[in-house]
């Protein structure tokens, strides 16, 4: 599939890099990598455990920084912004989706979602009110007040899904989101994110779930901290910029 020239990535990775400190000795979790990811596209990226497709999504959602190369988002430069600069990047560009769902187990479903508005200053009316429709749009209409320990996995991953989208983020960012369901469950919490695609919303996602190959744009293959090659997803639908420039 051809790009317009006028696109934009929303996602510009430039030889990245990052090192770790085990004891004395230096650890390249990460080395040399480059990626772009256009605006709409679904994007997996797949490995085996410890070859630094986690480091690459946590660089990118500004939860650690790089070593080394460039990052940029939606144009804009992200490895040099100062503490206050990265939490506003995060709040704006980047909603999360972790494998352990990571949802407070005293708060109710809908209290979860509400969370990350706190931090965007939204009005408490506007966030009950968004946050019972983010999750009825995951199927969860009736299990609003109920808590994660009261929900299967499946349902908590919908909450965290839910909450991702809480502050209407650019981007959506997987970090094994079917690691933690049985098969079936993961089908469909991949075919939710396939619909949050299907409308428009850029996600890129770790995964070990070769399933979730079919889901996808494009396939980008790590191994021992290297990018070694991409190929064609499933997913034959045209991205948004393509869209937009047809």
């Amino acid at each position: 599939m051809d790009r317009p020239a006028a696109a934009i990535p929303i996602i510009q990775v430039e030889h990245l890099a990052k090192d770790f400190m085990l004891g004395s000795q230096r650890v390249q979790a990460l080395v040399d990598g480059n990626l772009v990811v256009w605006p709409g596209e679904f994007v997996a990226v797949m490995g085996p455990s410890g070859c630094g497709k986690s480091t690459l999504l946590n660089m990118i959602g500004g939860l650690d920084r790089p070593s080394g190369g460039r990052l940029r988002v939606d144009g804009r430069d992200v490895d040099g912004l100062d503490e206050n600069a990265l939490a506003d990047y995060r709040r704006r560009y980047c909603g999360f989706v972790f494998q352990s769902f990571n949802l407070v187990p005293t708060m109710t479903a809908r209290q979860n979602v509400e969370f990350p508005m706190v931090f965007a200053h939204i009005p408490p009316a506007q966030r009950r009110e968004r946050a019972a429709a983010l999750l009825r749009a995951v199927g969860l209409g009736d299990r609003i007040e109920h808590r994660p320990l009261e929900l299967s996995g499946g349902e908590q991953q919908r909450v965290a899904i839910a909450r991702a989208l809480a502050n209407r983020p650019r981007i959506i960012l997987g970090d094994e989101p079917t690691g933690n369901l049985d098969s079936k469950t993961g089908v469909e919490v991949m075919r939710i994110m396939d619909g949050l695609n299907g409308r428009g919303h850029t996600l890129l996602v770790v995964t070990h779930d070769p399933r979730l190959a079919e889901y996808c744009h494009r396939v980008v293959h790590m191994e021992d901290g290297r990018m070694l090659r991409e190929e064609p997803g499933g997913l034959t639908r045209p991205t948004v910029a393509w869209m937009q420039a047809a």
